[in-house]
């Protein structure tokens, strides 16, 4: 329903990459939405919220709310997985694996800018947290 399926195609892509990376094994469809111009003649895909790294908690469950490959535990998602995912929805495997190489490599600088964006602003224990998303989250595989 996109008016611009292909841009948004990566974009879901690339939220599920992220959900992987950061443990957030809690995102489910309700958490996407689409957004619709004001004359309701185009839809887009929302951009991503409610994102929660569920892993840094005990109780959370290790299994994704939708599989990637065919897999739920996260921990047992690699790259091949990704492989798989990408060919189920129809998106070609070297710009697919190309999205999650680049957000693999990117994906602690980014970590550590954000917390240290917001130990500056007072927050505590951002620390704690950067560190549980690093040793829960799907990035651990890759460090």
């Amino acid at each position: 329903f996109s008016s611009d399926p292909i841009t948004d195609q990566l974009k879901l892509w690339d939220i599920c990459i992220f959900d992987y990376l950061a443990g957030n094994t809690d995102n489910h469809i309700k958490n996407l939405s689409l957004l619709y111009s004001k004359d309701l003649k185009s839809i887009r895909l929302a951009p991503a919220y409610d994102i929660v790294s569920t892993m840094v908690y005990d109780s959370s469950t290790e299994d994704m709310a939708m599989s990637i490959g065919g897999i739920y535990n996260i921990n047992d998602i690699d790259r091949k997985a990704f492989e798989r995912e990408a060919l189920n929805v129809g998106l070609g495997k070297n710009m697919a694996l190309k999205h999650f190489d680049k957000m693999v490599a990117g994906f602690c600088d980014a970590i550590d800018k954000a917390s240290f964006t917001l130990m500056s602003q007072g927050f505590e224990y951002v620390d704690v947290i950067k560190q549980e998303i690093m040793q829960k989250g799907g990035i651990k595989s890759y460090l």
